[in-house]
């Protein structure tokens, strides 16, 4: 359970911010059509870094143009695995100021013990600077003494300034932060705040994470992954005292996060019925996490089950079908939850 909570919290990645007409429901389609693209982009992409780059995709064109981009401009900044770097980077890119964030990034924290992947987490998915702004100011607010403190606050900061709608505004995560350190607000760690607040487009995750302390007595890390981009300080609550019958507590939240209905239940118990590539609990929780509809499970069949004989398209290098970790990566509609599942678990790299 501590290392699914690690995975949640060493730092993360991209919610990308869409218009009205360019919903989350759209996940899969574009998603698998961005991932069949990046094999052509560069035959060398391993399945992980193409589901990285790919996952929160609505377009292809300006994310596969980020991450040539980041390969070509930012090679001797983006360490030895440059390609997982760029595909963190440019996860959803709308255009090349993913890139831009990440070198004002490296050359203004320089002084900081800020390192590749920090930076990339930090400016994943940007559409300006904004993400190194916030970075900056909430860095004042904590000490040495806090833990990863550079990627907890690079966690925090991701996403800032990307817009209105389900965008996140540029005051709005900092805001939560400081309440939620406050000794006269919630009073938790750094790590629990930042996972609490990034992306918050209100004070509404407070809320819920106060509820839950008080009507479910949970531990605040769990509290703070459940309450996570809250649009409700009650349907997370209620999903999990559903979930929680059946899965471990860090599972329930997990599933949960960001749930708007019960369709993250039902989508985890569809999920079980899978014959084959059924996946694990903990990894269909992740893949149903967000889920407002059964877009999810439509892209994870069928990208685990395409195989030698189908093939993924004419045009596609591969010929195995994904795994469990790739295409949960791949198609939930979690949004800001996959860079940290694809951090934790680096296995499966085949191309």
């Amino acid at each position: 359970m501590k290392k699914l909570v690690l995975f949640l919290v060493i730092m993360f990645y991209s919610y990308m911010s869409f218009s009205s007409d360019m919903t989350p429901l759209q996940t899969g389609p574009f998603a698998i059509d961005c991932f069949l693209e990046a094999q052509l982009v560069d035959p060398n992409i391993y399945y992980y870094e193409a589901a990285t780059l790919c996952g929160n995709s609505f377009y292809i064109n300006e994310t596969m143009q980020c991450y040539q981009s980041a390969n070509q401009h930012t090679a001797g900044l983006l360490g030895s695995h440059r390609d997982r770097n760029a595909a963190l980077l440019c996860s959803g890119a709308s255009s090349n100021a993913p890139v831009d964030c990440f070198l004002k990034a490296k050359n203004d924290l320089r002084g900081l013990d800020f390192n590749t992947v920090e930076a990339a987490l930090l400016c994943s998915g940007a559409k300006s600077n904004k993400p190194l702004s916030c970075f900056l100011e909430a860095y004042k607010l904590t000490t040495a003494f806090d833990n990863h403190r550079d990627q907890n606050i690079a966690y925090l900061c991701n996403g800032t300034g990307n817009g209105t709608g389900n965008g996140t505004n540029s005051d709005t995560p900092l805001n939560c932060f400081i309440n939620a350190k406050s000794k006269n607000g919630l009073n938790i760690s750094t790590k629990n705040a930042a996972l609490l607040c990034s992306r918050a487009n209100s004070l509404i995750p407070l809320e819920c994470f106060k509820q839950a302390k008080q009507e479910l007595d949970m531990h605040d890390e769990t509290a703070a992954l459940l309450c996570s981009q809250a649009s409700s300080p009650v349907t997370p609550l209620d999903c999990f005292k559903t979930a929680k019958l059946e899965l471990w507590e860090t599972e329930a939240a997990l599933l949960c996060s960001q749930a708007k209905s019960q369709e993250p239940i039902a989508c985890f118990h569809e999920s079980q019925k899978i014959k084959s590539h059924m996946p694990w609990h903990w990894k269909a929780a992740f893949l149903c996490s967000g889920a407002t509809n059964d877009k999810p499970l439509k892209c994870y069949k069928e990208m685990t089950s395409r195989n030698e004989n189908t093939g993924f398209a004419t045009s596609f290098t591969g010929e195995r079908a994904l795994f469990q970790d790739e295409a949960s990566v791949l198609c939930s509609q979690n949004g800001g939850l996959n860079g940290f599942f694809w951090i934790l678990k680096p296995e499966n790299k085949t191309r």
